[in-house]
């Protein structure tokens, strides 16, 4: 489905402040820039908006100096603090690659160090980190590498072993958190299964949930003892376990499994929307609808103004059609402004 198609038709709107809202729902947006120039159009649009948080992507960002600059350009004249979230788990996923600690891929630490060490890292990047003004880490990886074939996770993965997984990713996030910077767990409910890249189509992992309990969601298990912060949801699909929707979009998943049966009380944000593992399907619009709905807090979306803006008209329609409630969405923008709040 694409456009406002969702909707069915109805003789009745519900009634709300829509000009309230128009600025109250990029609260609930994480926005992708690659660009560092004032002037560029998605940070004109990230200055006058009340969004959530930014993400860094590109080679614009990967001297430590640019960061800096960066950051402490958007952060002025802010509300709120935005959270400020990079990909930095080592290896080849690196978007600073100078003039800050450089990690080797998680594996080779899961190979031939000990937790204590990974904490020790983290601890180290989280301060350099924090006094770049990042303060949101996507990592590390909770994935644990069960695949054979394409290695889509492979060396961002610990340990094909579960518990070796959940030991070295946990001491990870602990140190990241030590130092001030929330860590990321992702990508629930376990992205190691597949040789299938969402980036390029939505991976099916044919497991059941008991499968699923005592593999792949350890790692997870073990990150929401330790506390951390926030879990990425994955563009994954488990027939077996919802037939319906991808993780991202599914409220067994995020409300059932995560927050039920795990616990979780942190905030829950998507992987990136733009990717085609979720536009083949769905109309981004949509997809911001359908994973709100399901439980998410937060949407990472990597697109520009125009889009965004339909993403913002679409969520209000959904509101006109009784799809959102303004309770709803409040509580969401109330737990994502505490972990805002408490890094001010």
């Amino acid at each position: 489905m694409c456009g406002l198609s969702f909707f069915s038709v109805s003789s009745f709107l519900y009634s709300f402040d829509e000009r309230y809202w128009q600025k109250e729902l990029p609260k609930l947006f994480v926005v992708a820039s690659s660009q560092r120039s004032p002037l560029a159009d998605i940070n004109v649009w990230i200055k006058s908006h009340n969004v959530a948080g930014v993400f860094l992507l590109g080679s614009s960002f990967s001297k430590a100096s640019h960061v800096k600059s960066y950051v402490d350009f958007l952060q002025q004249g802010r509300e709120l603090p935005l959270l400020v979230g990079v990909d930095q788990e080592g290896g080849r996923v690196r978007r600073i690659k100078r003039g800050i600690l450089s990690l080797d891929a998680a594996a080779v630490y899961g190979e031939s160090f000990s937790a204590g060490y990974m904490y020790r890292l983290g601890k180290q990047l989280g301060d350099e980190l924090q006094a770049l003004g990042v303060n949101l880490c996507l990592g590390p990886s909770y994935d644990v590498d069960f695949s054979d074939s394409a290695k889509i996770i492979g060396d961002r993965s610990y340990s094909s072993n579960p518990y070796v997984v959940a030991k070295f990713a946990s001491a990870f996030t602990l140190g990241l958190q030590s130092s001030g910077v929330y860590s990321v767990a992702k990508h629930f409910p376990g992205h190691g299964g597949t040789s299938t890249d969402s980036h390029l189509s939505l991976p099916t992992l044919d497991v059941s949930l008991a499968e699923l309990w005592h593999d792949d969601l350890l790692p997870f298990r073990y990150a929401i003892r330790h506390d951390v912060s926030m879990v990425m949801i994955g563009h994954l699909f488990f027939p077996q376990i919802d037939v319906s929707y991808p993780a991202s979009m599914s409220s067994f998943f995020i409300e059932d499994v995560l927050r039920i049966r795990m616990g979780f009380q942190g905030v829950v944000m998507t992987d990136d929307l733009n990717m085609k593992a979720i536009t083949q399907r769905y109309s981004i619009e949509e997809a911001c609808l359908r994973s709100l709905q399901a439980g998410v807090d937060l949407l990472l979306i990597s697109q520009n103004s125009f889009v965004l803006d339909r993403c913002v008209e679409y969520l209000l329609e959904a509101m006109r059609q009784g799809q959102l409630s303004e309770e709803l969405l409040r509580s969401k923008i109330h737990r994502v402004q505490f972990f805002q709040t408490a890094r001010r």
